[in-house]
């Protein structure tokens, strides 16, 4: 009889303890937030960062610079990431890198907000030839 009892009480709180379950799972999967870089000028660019040293981005090539990952869901703007910093590009001119562009600090207004799919954002910001210094 006392087992009977207890299966019913498992059986009544059940939906409770594995909706309760769920909401753990979503607060700790998080919201991304991506930063990519387009080269759309007519020159081939280098990426300096402090890790990689120098990254090509080839003429109409993208690359991503990162992304971060939000509990809440609203996107991460470029000047609030945790993972990209300034941007210096440049340019190789007869062996040598000559710097064609700085973003320093990172300008929100710049870069392109994107939400590719629900709950996952993206910013893109755009090299142009009249960009370049």
């Amino acid at each position: 009889m006392k087992k009977t009892i207890r299966t019913a009480i498992l059986i009544a709180f059940a939906p409770l303890l594995m909706a309760m379950q769920c909401d753990d799972d979503v607060d700790s999967t998080g919201f991304e937030t991506s930063y990519l870089i387009q080269n759309d000028s007519g020159a081939d660019l280098f990426l300096v960062s402090a890790g990689s040293g120098f990254t090509e981005i080839k003429s109409t090539a993208s690359f991503p610079l990162g992304s971060d990952l939000n509990t809440t869901t609203v996107p991460i703007p470029p000047s609030a990431s945790g993972t990209i910093g300034d941007i210096e590009l440049f340019e190789r001119v007869n062996g040598n890198y000559i710097r064609v562009y700085q973003q320093a600090p990172l300008d929100d207004e710049l870069w392109e907000f994107r939400e590719p799919s629900t709950n996952r954002y993206e910013y893109l910001f755009r090299i142009t030839d009249d960009l370049l210094e």
